[in-house]
């Protein structure tokens, strides 16, 4: 398993060259508040981070 990714990442995926100049936290606001759903009753399950 390791070593395999080892050789995607010598390859540079496109997902990390995008990773190295794009700052996603500045995302994270945004998309927690289009997630966001009232709820209605207690109980359920307990929040996730969406992002």
């Amino acid at each position: 398993m390791q070593r395999s990714l080892e050789e995607i990442n010598k390859k540079q995926p496109p997902l990390q060259k995008l990773n190295a100049v794009i700052d996603w936290e500045l995302f994270k606001e945004p998309i927690e508040k289009a997630l966001t759903i009232q709820v209605k009753v207690p109980g359920g399950r307990p929040p996730f981070d969406k992002f």
